[in-house]
């Protein structure tokens, strides 16, 4: 509650995945954090404790890549490239678990599902020297769900996080410069 943690400049509530475990957002899809534990600057106001702002990548304007990888809790898959060279680019990250495996070791009369996913996206669009455009789309989802096969006796939790925003940056002189923000979160 006295944590702010941002995904380029959006406040994010859910802030992880399984409980604490793993962080709201895949490593695939960061390009920079910044963490202040405390004398924080005012543009971060209405908070007591910390801060942590995540910027995520823009994508390559020049060529195409991907990367991923398979792993015992999660498997991520990330692509970018230009859509015109020099002008437009994105990036595209995907990352989910891969722990249904781990509840049956401990559970093994009872269906139990646990698991979580989260995608980002984003868009670059060089549109003069002096103005860029970006649009970033976050999305993730948790869940843990219980069957217990000899009864009908069902239950579960689910939470989620929606985020977008649409990001105008002009510059006015090399001395002044302006970001205008518009998003929604959820």
């Amino acid at each position: 509650d006295q944590n702010l943690i941002l995904i380029d400049e959006v406040p994010i509530y859910n802030t992880s995945h399984l409980f604490g475990f793993l962080s709201v957002i895949s490593p695939d899809a960061i390009s920079d954090i910044e963490v202040f534990k405390g004398d924080f600057p005012a543009k971060y106001g209405n908070r007591l404790s910390s801060v942590v702002d995540i910027k995520t990548k823009d994508g390559n304007m020049k060529r195409f890549g991907f990367g991923g990888n398979i792993g015992p809790y999660t498997s991520t898959l990330s692509v970018e490239g230009p859509i015109i060279k020099e002008k437009s680019s994105f990036f595209l990250g995907g990352r989910f678990s891969t722990l249904q495996w781990l509840p049956q070791l401990y559970y093994k009369d009872q269906e139990i599902r646990i698991g979580f996913f989260d995608f980002n996206a984003k868009l670059n669009f060089k549109l003069s020297d002096r103005d860029r455009l970006f649009g970033t789309f976050y999305i993730g989802n948790d869940n843990l769900e219980r069957n217990t096969y000899s009864s009908i006796n069902t239950y579960g939790i689910g939470w989620n996080n929606i985020l977008g925003t649409l990001r105008w940056n002009h510059v006015y002189n090399n001395k002044l410069f302006s970001n205008t923000t518009v998003y929604i979160t959820r």
